[in-house]
């Protein structure tokens, strides 16, 4: 059973890292067993459906075909499992046309959307989720002898 929110966009610097995390998130939402992991982390889990935003646009059709996944039944009593990677690149239409599916959906479905930049997505997509952010841009903090000596030069008596 999904605890919590039930609609996520997980940003990070690249596409492969919010993947990762947004497969760590579904694992940890869904699975109870190591078959049910397994099946998230080799994209072969039955109640589970994807997009990947990132290899052409997400247009209506695409949504359409994922709201008539969401309403065949479910297997093994375990949620519906949507991931969008590259939400940003969803046409207005269909978009629109998903977002009362994300507010009300008609059974548990745990929602998933990755991008690199949580600011370009549409912000009635983002009202309607819980934001993870891993940009972990850290500046370089390399300090070196040579700095530190001109710095605070030390005089030696």
């Amino acid at each position: 059973m999904i605890s919590n929110a039930h609609a996520y966009i997980i940003e990070a610097q690249d596409k492969e890292q919010s993947y990762q995390e947004a497969i760590n998130l579904i694992k940890n939402k869904v699975c109870k067993n190591t078959s049910c992991i397994k099946s998230i982390e080799e994209n072969l889990n039955p109640n589970m459906a994807s997009i990947d935003g990132y290899a052409e646009t997400i247009k209506i059709d695409q949504v359409v075909a994922i709201k008539d996944f969401c309403s065949t039944t479910s297997i093994n009593d375990q949620p519906k499992i949507i991931l969008i990677q590259g939400i940003e690149n969803i046409t207005t239409k269909a978009a629109n046309t998903f977002l009362k599916f994300i507010e009300e959906p008609d059974q548990e479905i745990l929602f998933v959307f990755t991008t690199m930049n949580s600011e370009s997505v549409l912000e009635t997509i983002q009202t309607r989720c819980q934001i993870n952010r891993f940009n972990s841009q850290v500046e370089n903090t390399n300090i070196y002898v040579d700095d530190l000596i001109n710095l605070n030069p030390i005089k030696i008596p």
